[in-house]
C-alpha cells in the first residue's frame, strides 16, 4: 500500500474507533441514567472507565 493510502486508511481507522467509542459511551450513560439517576454519578464513572477530564465527563451525562 502506498503511502497515501495508508495514511487514508489510518485516518479512517481512528475516525471509526472515535465513533465507536461514542456510540459505547452514549449507551453507557443512557443505562446508568435509568439505574443510577445522579449526573455526577455518571460523570465520575466515566471518568474513571474511559479517563475522560471530568468537564468532558459532565458534557456527556
Amino acid at each position: 500500500m502506498c503511502n497515501l493510502s495508508q495514511g487514508v486508511w489510518e485516518k479512517g481507522v481512528q475516525s471509526g474507533m472515535e465513533k465507536g467509542m461514542e456510540k459505547g459511551i452514549a449507551a453507557l450513560v443512557a443505562e446508568l441514567q435509568n439505574f443510577i439517576g445522579d449526573p455526577a454519578a455518571i460523570a465520575q464513572s466515566l471518568v474513571r472507565r474511559f479517563g475522560l477530564p471530568q468537564e468532558a465527563a459532565m458534557e456527556k451525562v
